[in-house]
């Protein structure tokens, strides 16, 4: 045995400030689910540009039949005859410009092209009322302000 004074040695541990795994944790959970509900509406305001596109070639359209019903007492069967074959969005393709009768109705659809958007290849239906919202495929996202009605079931 030794005697005497002896010194009494102390350690001390420096703790570093950082983040715990569990905190590392709870910060991905927040970024994955804010990234799970602001990317759907990133690709929509990507995408609602292009849909307007559409929407803006089939007013234009419309009004193109009505000129040409009010000249010819019936709606034109081919967009040609119309003058606006050359101002169809390139993002999309005309399916068809359809009627079972072209003297009181008409029926156009506008597909978007395959792209890389979450969206798909969606159809934009019009005739001579306008847009057809429930022959469309478009989601609503896509759908400008001032189109999107909402009904009850009595249709009001």
């Amino acid at each position: 045995w030794k005697t005497g004074s002896t010194k009494s040695s102390r350690i001390t541990v420096q703790r570093t400030k950082a983040f715990s795994l569990v905190e590392m944790t709870l910060i991905v959970m927040m970024v994955g689910i804010t990234a799970l509900f602001e990317i759907p509406r990133f690709e929509a305001q990507k995408e609602s540009p292009i849909s307007d596109k559409a929407f803006q070639f089939l007013y234009r359209l419309q009004g193109a039949q009505n000129h040409y019903h009010r000249r010819h007492k019936k709606f034109a069967s081919h967009v040609e005859a119309l003058g606006v074959e050359d101002s169809i969005p390139s993002e999309f393709v005309l399916k068809e410009l359809k009627s079972e009768d072209f003297a009181s109705k008409w029926t156009v659809i506008l597909v978007r092209r395959s792209h890389w958007s979450a969206f798909g290849p969606y159809e934009v239906v019009f005739d001579e009322n306008g847009f057809q919202r429930e022959e469309s495929t478009l989601c609503d996202a896509l759908i400008p302000d001032d189109m999107r009605w909402s009904f009850d079931e009595s249709g009001k």
